[in-house]
């Protein structure tokens, strides 16, 4: 587990190994293959475990919509307000950014990026007050939660993931041969 900084609980990308870029990549790239074997057009990941399994993003849940839109194309955009852009950006690099200002309507901007025809699958920790305006925002689109996705992803570990297992369980069993 990584350590956060400060109040909004990011991780910044300064202590990432380039390789957990490539983890995290590789982890998009693998949801977006399952959106279109799906027929699904896009996954939304707000704040919460998803997100960060996805970007390496990690926040609290704000007021604010924050979610990164993954295509299934595999095209990956962190939407956030302006005032979090210098966050995000530090914490996921490799991500493009799409930001809204206090004016701005941030489930049109979604939208906008939701160009594929198809169902969403929106995180299941997402506000019901979001997914609600994102489902006026697309009438036309079926909605379902992104663990039928993100579980199966998640039971998969990568090498990174293994590594990391295996270095807590060292530690664990030190700390059993002390008692």
């Amino acid at each position: 587990m990584r350590q956060t900084n400060g109040a909004y609980g990011y991780s910044p990308s300064a202590g990432r190994m380039p390789t957990e870029r490539a983890s995290f990549a590789d982890r998009r790239a693998r949801a977006a293959a399952e959106l279109r074997e799906r027929g699904l057009a896009a996954l939304l990941a707000s704040p919460g475990a998803d997100l960060f399994y996805l970007s390496g993003y990690q926040l609290f849940t704000s007021e604010r919509l924050t979610c990164l839109v993954l295509g299934r194309d595999g095209t990956a955009t962190m939407v956030c307000p302006e005032l979090e852009a210098p966050r995000a950006a530090a914490a996921a690099p490799d991500l493009e950014r799409a930001t809204w200002g206090e004016t701005d309507d941030p489930y049109a901007l979604v939208a906008r990026l939701v160009s594929a025809g198809g169902g969403i699958a929106v995180a299941d920790q997402m506000w019901a007050a979001f997914v609600l305006r994102l489902e006026s925002t697309l009438p036309k689109r079926a909605f379902s939660v992104a663990s039928e996705i993100t579980r199966e992803l998640r039971m998969r570990k990568d090498a990174i993931e293994q590594d990391a297992l295996r270095l807590v369980a060292e530690s664990a069993d030190r700390a059993y041969a002390r008692m």
